[in-house]
């Protein structure tokens, strides 16, 4: 919750003050995008699809090396995990459409 007073703004949580911004009247707006706006779409998009691969790759690794599979035995482990995990999200929503519904 703000509280605009003269030429301050008090920002409460709970009853406790927890900042005070002076206001400046003669501030302008700024209308365009923060400089750093391409790092939270472009590299963390980046980041988040490359970390994805590496870790899949890791898994076949260790059931290669580690558990000491075959490659097809780890390639049928590997496509089974990879279908899981993008047919848990829809068998999700169907539960959550099925259930709703009464």
């Amino acid at each position: 919750m703000a509280i605009v007073t003269n030429k301050e703004k008090l920002f409460y949580f709970g009853g406790v003050k927890i900042i005070k911004i002076k206001m400046n009247a003669t501030a302008t707006t700024n209308t365009s995008h923060p400089k750093g706006l391409w790092v939270l779409f472009g590299v963390r998009k980046c980041g988040k699809g490359l970390t994805s691969m590496a870790l899949r790759t890791l898994l076949t690794l260790f059931i290669v090396h580690a558990l000491m599979m075959s490659e097809e035995q780890s390639s049928i482990i590997y496509e089974g995990f990879l279908g899981l995990c993008y047919l848990t999200p829809m068998l999700g929503g169907l539960f959550l459409v099925i259930d709703f519904r009464k």
